[in-house]
């Protein structure tokens, strides 16, 4: 890591405590506080006590607009975020994030509670969309992978925190009266952001675009102290070479990307990689894994216990997958990591089936592990890195509202698989991660440690004498 400079470490923090950490928050926190929040509703009125069909279907309901509102943002903010600026379009996202903490803090029923996971998933939507493309363009080459990773590392901490805080048994805010103080974290996280982006610039690439080799310039020397200036030339002229490709557009069309397969292979594989982070089932596992294990026989306290302790693991898994990410290489570890969660998931069903409460606890563990080192990693930033720099939004907004479709579809349907397959449950995910681990086999090309335009050659047809990946003039 010696091109990790203190500016680019301070950069990639900002963005990643700022949003990151605030999107595992929120996906955390729908798992043990589940109690909490139906004991509050319920003494509001708001709630009947007893009526499990109404209250699974209104947490559903909850769980799964949080998605949705995401895939609006997702869609919404890549295309503003070319004309106006990473930095920009990052400040405007944090509203909506701002005013979920605010509406969370205040919610006396369903629709005010629904309506904040609806707001707050518009914002991170559109957020992490942008953070991806900042991560990607504001990272050396040889780190490129490691940093991008980090994202997943600040999710994983923000998902095992809001567990952590709201499991009964550490006597924090895992109880009906103090469960709302748990929104203080997400908005101390965007305190940080708007402050911090403040001291940092804008992405190189974006300001060589909008406002020319100077202003780039600049960047590029406040995040590389420690490179020469001819390094940093020789890093503008990588840049320059990039933007050429695109015979100086800065947005495509759906028509061009559609007509043109040197733009819609890496769009389309990017979708595939994000739909793998979802169809694997992590997110059955993330939001009601505390249900799963209660299910298999454990009792609710030690089972929000151990969804905590599956949340540490995560985290302390995408440690070693962020600096391998650069040895190892991207298709390896993403097909090794889901062949793993295949036979995991495998595991899982038999244990559950059989009656062995540890095993499934264990396998559940596994399966953690094998997401945190496989699609867990790769998907928040695969998108930015294979898709040149003027179609690299629109790639974004497929890549990722395919990413918040399929966090939809499965937060939202999981619990009526859960109800009528029961223990049979997780064998739905066995045949997903077996598919895409063949796909991934046959379809993803590694990008390990390639420019932006030796990315652009692997999409080439072969014997094309034209660029590759050149939009027509």
């Amino acid at each position: 890591m010696g091109d990790l400079t203190l500016n680019l470490l301070i950069a990639v923090t900002v963005l990643n405590v700022g949003l990151s950490f605030q999107y595992g928050f929120y996906l955390g926190f729908v798992n043990n506080s589940k109690d909490a929040v139906r004991a509050y509703l319920v003494d509001l009125g708001a709630e009947t006590a007893g009526d499990d069909a109404h209250f699974r279907y209104m947490w559903s309901v909850l769980v799964s607009i949080f998605a949705i509102g995401g895939t609006i943002g997702t869609f919404g903010m890549p295309p503003i975020t070319d004309r106006i600026g990473r930095k920009r379009a990052l400040l405007l996202c944090s509203l909506p994030c701002i005013a979920c903490c605010a509406m969370m803090a205040l919610a006396t029923n369903w629709t005010m509670m629904i309506s904040a996971r609806l707001v707050v998933g518009f914002g991170l939507g559109g957020g992490l969309s942008v953070v991806n493309m900042y991560i990607n363009e504001i990272s050396p080459v040889s780190i490129r992978g490691a940093l991008g990773t980090s994202t997943q590392l600040l999710i994983t901490i923000g998902i095992a925190g809001s567990q952590a805080l709201s499991t009964e048994k550490f006597h924090m805010l895992g109880t009906q009266e103090l469960w709302k103080y748990m929104m203080i974290a997400p908005a101390l996280c965007n305190v940080l952001l708007v402050v911090g982006l403040l001291y940092i610039p804008d992405s190189p690439s974006w300001l060589l675009q909008s406002q020319g080799e100077e202003s780039a310039l600049v960047a590029l020397r406040f995040l590389r102290t420690n490179s020469s200036e001819d390094e940093i030339q020789d890093e503008i002229d990588s840049l320059k070479n990039e933007a050429a490709l695109s015979h100086g557009k800065s947005t495509v069309t759906c028509r061009e990307v559609f007509s043109d397969s040197r733009l819609w292979k890496p769009v389309i594989i990017g979708m595939f990689v994000n739909c793998s982070m979802q169809m694997s089932g992590i997110d059955a596992v993330f939001f009601y894994s505390s249900m799963v294990f209660e299910q298999a026989g454990i009792d609710r306290q030690s089972a929000q216990v151990w969804t905590t302790i599956v949340g540490v693991v995560n985290v302390l898994i995408t440690i070693p997958a962020m600096l391998f990410m650069d040895k190892l290489g991207r298709k390896y570890i993403l097909a090794s990591g889901l062949a793993g969660m295949c036979l995991s998931f495998m595991v899982s069903t038999y244990a559950m089936l059989n009656g062995y409460h540890m095993l499934s606890v264990y396998s559940m563990i596994a399966i953690i592990v094998f997401f945190a080192f496989g699609p867990g990693c790769i998907g928040w930033f695969i998108v930015s890195e294979l898709s040149p720099m003027h179609a690299r939004g629109f790639a974004n907004a497929l890549g990722l509202g395919a990413n918040w479709g399929a966090n939809w579809l499965v937060g939202f349907l999981f619990p009526f698989i859960l109800n009528a397959m029961g223990n049979w449950s997780f064998s739905v995910f066995v045949t997903t991660t077996g598919v895409l681990t063949v796909f991934t086999l046959l379809c993803v090309p590694e990008t390990m440690g390639l420019k932006p335009e030796e990315v652009a050659a692997l999409f080439a047809p072969k014997g094309s004498t034209k660029e590759p990946l050149l939009a027509d003039a």
